[in-house]
């Protein structure tokens, strides 16, 4: 027990085996890793029936910032849908910090910067004074708030609340929203009190289990590492005959050792 006689890394102990082989929906992304390390050929098993998926070519971003700023809008923007939402992150930082941007003062000073943004397109502005509120809005958004943004808004005659009827219908038209009573509701509901989400990192695995699970809801919003919930369905619409509250997951620990936010509540 005290004594190491020889170790192997699990990629030469996989090739040691005569027949390799295995099946995954993730493979194809990692193509490249499969070939090089195990010299593996990925096939794609073509579906049993016609693809009815639409898949959207990739958004890039030349600034972290910018893209950080896009997923917390799309989520927003899903979520006032009430569509349901899983985002896959690399790390337990990343995941955290697009928690952070769902915040309602987050979420605030995001849809004021878009509508100021929208508003300077059409505004006869100066080019120093274009340049000037290019650069502000341009900041990280942890560091900008209503209150530096109050100049520029008053100055375009916006309402200077971002809950208005007002700033509501123009943000949804923004969004793309069909300006309706329910999504206008929760679009409000969002930005007075953040978009309920759930942040899962690999930790927990049996709650996670059960979060990704009921992660088609309608309105539910997940978050979680590449590695979490690993194997797990996700059914559209949640199960019908499990009526679950949403189980906040914490990756924050307490003075005693223990995981805050560690809890489970089930009807």
């Amino acid at each position: 027990e005290s004594q190491t006689l020889a170790t192997i890394t699990f990629q030469n102990l996989f090739r040691l085996y005569l027949k390799l082989a295995g099946m995954t929906g993730t493979a194809k992304t990692e193509e490249d890793e499969f070939r090089k390390i195990y010299g593996l050929d990925v096939v794609v098993v073509p579906t049993h029936k016609p693809m009815i998926r639409v898949d959207h070519p990739d958004v890039i971003y030349k600034v972290a910032e910018h893209k950080f700023r896009g997923i917390a809008s799309e989520i927003l923007r899903l979520y006032a849908k009430q569509q349901p939402v899983l985002v896959g992150t690399r790390s337990i930082e990343m995941s955290e910090k697009v928690s952070g941007r769902l915040t309602p003062d987050r979420l605030q000073v995001l849809c004021m910067v878009s509508l100021i943004r929208s508003r300077m397109e059409t505004a006869k502005l100066d080019k120093d004074t274009r340049d000037k509120w290019t650069a502000i809005l341009n900041q990280n958004l942890d560091e900008l708030t209503l209150g530096r943004l109050s100049p520029m808004i008053r100055e375009l005659e916006l309402p200077a609340d971002p809950l208005s009827e007002y700033n509501l219908r123009a943000i949804c038209e923004l969004m793309e929203l069909p300006p309706e009573e329910e999504t206008l509701d929760h679009l409000d509901e969002a930005l007075r009190h953040g978009v309920p989400h759930n942040v899962l990192n690999a930790k927990y695995h049996e709650k996670e289990a059960v979060i990704i699970a009921e992660a088609g809801r309608k309105g539910a919003v997940t978050i979680a590492t590449n590695m979490a919930g690993r194997g797990v369905d996700i059914l559209l619409g949640g199960k019908p005959e499990v009526e679950r509250e949403p189980v906040a997951v914490s990756t924050a620990s307490g003075s005693d050792g223990t995981e805050e936010g560690d809890e489970e509540r089930e009807e």
